[in-house]
């Protein structure tokens, strides 16, 4: 017989499905989640704490299903079901109130068949048309008289049916449930894609409600705290809401089916049960449910009294505010990048006080990287409050999808909302620059002075030529014309190499950078190229250097007096003093033989930024570096991290940072390299030239024939 249960029960449920499926109905109903309740009366008859047990069940999904409609079917009388009954509704505590009935007072010799009452959950879920998600509860107790293996065998192509349709089995084991029958509820449970859980206080019961609001998208539980009171203990919870709270959920988890709570708002009112505008409350057993509607901000209390054991709270809210990923879904690869979020309402762009706005990135790779956003107007933000939150990011340098968690923080009342994004990084366009001339131009004679190649990880990218633009700062506004034509054109006036021509106008000093603004990936994009020295000065004069004065010659020491024996003079003393005296005359040798600092230094406008010879510098500095000068000395941003290094005729510029920020005759600075008489020198899109004299005397060669 027990071989052919499954065979008959298989049977059935095809022979539902099969006329279910020649039904047509008038009036079209999309398909709703729908809730099934199976349980042994067997398992809650024997003891009071289970029958509680599946109450407080009954009412923690009550609430946490809300518009979700429940049917329930006694294991012992699988064709007489209950309901349905919306959850949420008044007909829910009804329903409630019969099931406990129906398992407290089945009448007695009566079998439960828990395979069969899963197989009638499939037929009632088929004739419904139930939306995947639909969920089947199965609880179980004590297992006398139960032929567990034949209830197993025969779920198993039931569980398989239900798994098909997105259906799923949920075991919920009783404090009296045996090993056996936790492992059978475990069994069907897994076979349909559901899990189990055991009916205890707190663990079980935060665990299953954790997952149902994770099914549901209502967030996350939060835990406030827990402790375990004796009978005449009084125990205190406090819990921040946040502003745009719409509405928040409190849980509390209790081992004894005694006990109150009083819950108090920020003012110190305490709100009532029955004040059904701002609140309802739900009191089963083990569990009591708090619910407000639109709550004040602020720290609320709730006073636990008359409970003997632990007691947990818990948490969850929906909130108004959201957060928003405003950035592009593309970024370029190896640059740096934007990050731009905002908060929204529901219905807008909102601007908040007091509130934290993170991002936590998550790469291809699995690294995860934070950044906090800002609205103040710094560090990539543009403007200070006008309601985006930005933030410059590092060089993104995998490529691929990155995840992107956005947490909207309330530092003040401990709340937090997420949302999640993403964005791909992608290899974008970008300029190489080849220079082919920088100096000797004659003023009106166009000279072709460099190439540029459009291209993408080293592959030539064709773009349309109004794309890219040259920028010229100079000392002189007539300094020249800049010119970028392509080499070959292709289709619709793309091209993807170019010439650039320079044509100057006067003589001048300047620099030219190449920008490509451009759509690309979907993605408004920038990009600027490294920077070019163009000079159409006339050569300066001849340096004289200035000749060093020679070393002092010391005159040779004197030849040590014999002391007279009966002098009485203490020798012993006299070398030492001898030898401090040699040595201190060596060190200002030494120190007037360095060469002094020489030279000046003009910016793009020929305005002299330092004078190396009359620079004032702290007295310790000449001491200690009298042939040597720190950027930082001469107060010219972008050269913090230089030396310069004098030697007679010989002038050394060197970097201490890894990265290289300063750029010399259109070259990297990297290490160390010689400067000379009319060097230019580059940093953060500033221009500078070193002189050996000032400008005034090289501009006017005949100065020295007068």
């Amino acid at each position: 017989m027990a071989i052919l249960r499954p065979a008959i029960l298989l049977s059935v449920i095809i022979l539902f499905a099969g006329t279910g499926s020649q039904v047509v109905s008038g009036d079209f109903h999309a398909p709703a989640r729908m809730s099934v309740i199976v349980a042994q009366p067997s398992a809650t008859a024997g003891t009071g704490e289970s029958a509680d047990m599946v109450e407080s069940f009954l009412g923690l999904m009550g609430n946490l299903r809300q518009g979700q409609e429940f049917t329930f079917i006694n294991a012992a009388l699988p064709g007489q079901a209950l309901g349905p009954a919306r959850a949420g509704e008044s007909e829910f505590r009804v329903f409630r109130d019969d099931v406990v009935a129906s398992l407290t007072t089945s009448e007695g010799g009566l079998r439960s068949d828990v395979a069969g009452a899963i197989a009638e959950s499939y037929n009632l879920l088929d004739s419904a048309a139930a939306a995947p998600g639909s969920t089947v509860y199965v609880i179980g107790g004590e297992t006398a008289g139960a032929d567990l293996s034949a209830w197993a065998a025969s779920s198993e192509p039931v569980a398989d049916l239900l798994r098909e349709n997105g259906w799923i089995v949920v075991g919920l084991s009783l404090p009296s449930a045996t090993a056996e029958m936790r492992g059978f509820l475990r069994q069907v449970s897994e076979r349909s894609g559901g899990e189990s859980f055991e009916l205890s206080v707190p663990a079980g019961l935060a665990r299953l409600t954790e997952k149902t609001l994770r099914d549901q998208a209502k967030g996350s539980l939060g835990e406030v705290g827990t402790g375990e009171l004796a009978s005449g203990d009084v125990l205190t919870y406090q819990f921040g809401i946040a502003p745009g709270t719409s509405d928040a959920t409190l849980l509390f988890f209790k081992e004894s089916p005694k006990g109150s709570l009083r819950l108090s708002d920020p003012s110190g009112a305490e709100t009532s049960s029955g004040d059904r505008t701002t609140s309802s409350v739900t009191e089963t057993p083990h569990v009591v449910i708090w619910r407000l509607t639109d709550p004040v901000p602020g720290q609320w209390s709730v006073e636990v009294r008359g409970i003997d054991g632990v007691v947990s709270a818990w948490d969850y809210s929906s909130n108004k505010y959201t957060p928003v990923f405003d950035s592009f879904d593309a970024v370029p690869l190896d640059q740096p990048s934007i990050l731009i979020a905002s908060v929204s309402d529901g219905q807008g762009k909102v601007t908040l006080d007091g509130v934290q706005l993170t991002a936590s990135i998550v790469t291809p790779d699995g690294t995860t990287l934070f950044h906090a956003l800002n609205d103040e107007g710094r560090l990539g933000d543009s403007v200070a409050g006008d309601g985006f939150y930005s933030a410059t990011i590092s060089p993104v340098a995998v490529e691929g999808t990155h995840l992107v968690d956005l947490e909207l923080a309330w530092p003040e009342f401990g709340h937090t909302v997420s949302a999640q994004s993403s964005f791909s990084a992608r290899p974008f366009p970008s300029i190489e620059l080849t220079t082919i001339q920088t100096e000797g131009f004659r003023t009106g004679e166009r000279s072709r002075v460099a190439t540029l190649l459009v291209n993408v990880e080293g592959q030539p990218y064709a773009i349309a030529t109004g794309d890219l633009t040259a920028a010229l700062a100079s000392n002189d506004q007539q300094a020249g014309v800049v010119e970028i034509v392509p080499q070959r054109l292709l289709d619709q006036g793309r091209a993807w190499m170019f010439d650039v021509f320079f044509t100057p106008t006067a003589e001048a000093l300047g620099t030219v950078v190449f920008r490509l603004n451009m759509d690309y990936a979907g993605t408004p994009y920038s990009h600027t190229s490294d920077f070019m020295v163009l000079s159409s000065m006339l050569p300066s004069p001849p340096f004289e250097p200035v000749v060093q004065a020679a070393a002092p010659v010391l005159p040779p020491p004197a030849p040590p007096v014999q002391a007279e024996p009966s002098s009485g003079f203490p020798m012993g003393l006299l070398a030492p003093l001898i030898a401090m005296a040699a040595l201190l005359a060596a060190a200002v040798v030494y120190w007037m033989t360095r060469t002094k600092p020489y030279g000046y230094l003009y910016d793009d406008r020929n305005e002299r930024v330092a004078d190396f010879g009359a620079l004032k510098r702290r007295p310790i500095m000449s001491l200690l570096f009298r042939s040597a000068v720190r950027g930082k000395e001469l107060g010219v941003p972008g050269l913090e991290g230089v030396w310069f290094r004098f030697s007679g005729k010989r002038i050394g510029l060197r970097s201490q940072r890894a990265t290289p920020t300063v750029r010399v005759n259109n070259q990297p600075l990297v290490g160390q390299t010689t400067i000379h008489d009319r060097t230019y020198i580059g940093t953060h899109g500033r221009l500078f030239t070193f002189l050996l004299s000032p400008m005034s005397l090289q501009l006017d060669p005949s100065a020295g024939d007068d």
